[in-house]
């Protein structure tokens, strides 16, 4: 994966649930040179997903990052059952739903991880996550 296409999938948005609603909290910039790291990037591989960000505004204990992956993705990202994920998460046809165990502070470095999502059926880029 290039570096720019790295860096324009990172057009992520952060939502919170507080008191049953969602407020728009703020954006998540990259973090680190390689701010979306792949096991593999091979067609059709079962590969792990890395997202390491630095959110602008403090994200509590519990909030919530959304990642919607790329139309070329299969539905449900190929994964048959429940997701494995670094912290909990949930998945619905193309977006991960991650929930942050511990607050990340603003300008702080965090990073999330699903793992086995199916690559796409061929090779090259994909559209932005």
């Amino acid at each position: 994966m290039s570096k720019q296409l790295a860096t324009l999938i990172f057009a992520l948005v952060v939502h919170l649930t507080t008191n049953f609603h969602n407020a728009l909290a703020g954006v998540l910039r990259a973090s680190g040179s390689i701010p979306i790291v792949t096991s593999f990037s091979n067609e059709e591989v079962l590969s792990d997903y890395t997202f390491k960000f630095s959110p602008e505004t403090t994200i509590p204990a519990g909030g919530l990052i959304k990642v919607i992956f790329p139309s070329q993705y299969r539905t449900g990202l190929g994964i048959p059952l429940s997701p494995s994920c670094s912290v909990p998460c949930e998945i619905d046809e193309y977006t991960v739903t991650f929930t942050l165990e511990e607050q990340v502070l603003a300008g702080a470095s965090a990073e999330v991880t699903i793992e086995d999502v199916e690559n796409p059926t061929s090779k090259g880029g994909t559209g932005n996550f």
